[in-house]
């Protein structure tokens, strides 16, 4: 039976994309809100990566939040919530890593990865050009679901070094739901190791399709709509290599998670159909700083920072968490 629905899931979510009409998403900022797009090299091959600014419109952040999006998503459509963050006095970098949203990668199927180490040099590059254009101002990483996995990893491997990193639903230990119904948390770990040796002879072979993760993972049936339209979002079935640089992270996070010691705030959806709560409370347990917090969203799905229900309150509970933690003075820019 659990065949099956998962079957009838997949030829829904194979008919939803090809009826969707593709097309760019229009984007006009806000008055007040200072808006920018370029494109930088990174740090593998040069590899061009897409990035925009949100900044005051004085262009005066008092800190700056580095965003790292999720699996299918891009930076874009974090836009509502880095606008909000902008008025609070900060500064937002949107990064679209990779072979995902506008910026180019190893291959033509989005996903494809060598390694997340190669991710989290992409974060390391814009993370230097970043401290260049604003010496002295204090950094933030923001990641939401895979976002979250790099900067955790970044952390532990010692690539990325943040005043503190804000993660939404991390990918830490997924356990898809089914009709509100889990499988065992060891199954699931089964299943990863084993796509992680396939993805080592096959990484192209294409596993799961974007588009069911998005209809599974948002709630909010216009965001849905949205981003099934969108075409910087994924709707291929991403590939073995995608699981495979999945499952190293897993294991690296779940060997070193005690090393964890940069601040920390944790939002997590009550109602996370792709991670379950259990994982970001063990986080929170096992991670050795002393400057951590959970917030549970009531109600709350996966895509926090998205979510039109859910993304005003996190602004809120972000900029919160951030107040005490920031130096007095004020930045200038030259």
């Amino acid at each position: 039976m659990f065949l099956r629905s998962l079957i009838l899931l997949v030829l829904v979510s194979c008919l939803g994309a090809c009826s969707a009409k593709l097309h760019p998403i229009p984007y006009q900022p806000a008055a007040d809100v200072q808006h920018r797009t370029e494109f930088q090299p990174g740090m593998r091959d040069k590899m061009p990566l897409f990035g925009q600014y949100w900044l005051p419109k004085d262009g005066q952040p008092r800190a700056l939040l580095l965003l790292v999006h999720g699996t299918a998503e891009h930076s874009g459509l974090f836009a509502p919530f880095a606008e909000a963050l902008t008025r609070q006095g900060y500064g937002v970098y949107g990064l679209d890593m990779q072979g995902w949203g506008q910026s180019p990668g190893i291959k033509k199927r989005k996903g494809s990865v060598r390694s997340h180490d190669d991710y989290v040099r992409d974060v390391a590059a814009t993370l230097t050009t970043l401290r260049r254009e604003f010496p002295g101002l204090p950094i933030y990483g923001v990641g939401e679901s895979l976002g979250a996995t790099v900067l955790m990893r970044g952390q532990l491997t010692g690539l990325l070094k943040f005043n503190g990193i804000i993660m939404s639903g991390p990918g830490y230990k997924p356990n898809p739901s089914l009709a509100g119904i889990r499988g065992p948390a060891f199954a699931m770990r089964l299943a990863l190791w084993g796509a992680g040796i396939f993805g080592d002879y096959m990484p192209g072979w294409p596993t799961v399709p974007s588009d069911l993760g998005i209809k599974a993972a948002i709630c909010s049936g216009s965001v849905k709509s949205r981003m099934l339209r969108d075409p910087y979002v994924s709707h291929q079935w991403l590939p073995a290599a995608y699981l495979k640089g999945l499952a190293d992270s897993q294991s690296l996070i779940d060997q070193k998670l005690e090393e964890l010691t940069v601040p920390m705030l944790i939002i997590h959806g009550e109602k996370d159909n792709l991670i379950p709560l259990a994982s970001s409370q063990e986080i929170m347990r096992r991670a050795r700083t002393s400057d951590k917090k959970l917030v549970v969203v009531t109600e709350g799905c996966h895509a926090n920072l998205v979510e039109t229900a859910s993304w005003p309150q996190a602004a809120k509970d972000i900029t919160a968490w951030l107040e005490p933690r920031l130096p007095s003075r004020t930045f200038n820019r030259e």
